[in-house]
């Protein structure tokens, strides 16, 4: 806060402002990491029904496919999918990471600024959302002679 502040504005409103902006990072903050959270679970779901049929679809007898379905289709389909899920456990992880050396700077500035400081720092345990192994061995099976999927 600025030296002056306190003679412009009672403190009480100086708080609620505060408190404000605070409430609006987070909220901000937890809306992109749910909505990642919920991509996560979409792709994995995803990926465990087209995993899932595609193991139902090989060991069983053959299968006329749809002019859409093709096994190239399901293939692309696949390799799609998988690049989503790879983007957006990255994205997550850029959402979880703190940046000690700036976190440790923050401090050193703050350590030379007059008065009392806080600084807050949320944490929640979280679910994130994974591909079954056995569906992931299947997917190797089933694409052995394709490098580029595995």
């Amino acid at each position: 806060m600025k030296e002056g502040a306190l003679q412009v504005k009672p403190k009480q409103e100086i708080v609620k402002e505060l408190i404000g902006i605070i409430r609006g990072d987070t909220e901000q903050g937890n809306q992109e990491y749910r909505e990642t959270i919920r991509t996560l679970s979409t792709i994995s779901q995803r990926l465990a029904v087209s995993l899932g049929a595609s193991s139902t679809q090989s060991s069983s007898a053959p299968v006329i496919a749809s002019p859409r379905e093709t096994p190239q289709d399901e293939t692309l389909e696949l390799e799609m999918l998988l690049l989503q899920y790879s983007d957006v456990l990255a994205k997550l992880e850029n959402l979880r990471r703190v940046d000690q050396i700036k976190l440790l700077d923050f401090a050193k500035y703050l350590k030379n600024r007059q008065g009392q400081k806080y600084v807050y720092m949320f944490y929640q345990s979280e679910f994130i959302p994974q591909i079954d192994t056995r569906i992931l061995s299947q997917f190797e099976s089933l694409y052995q002679d394709n490098p580029a999927m595995l």
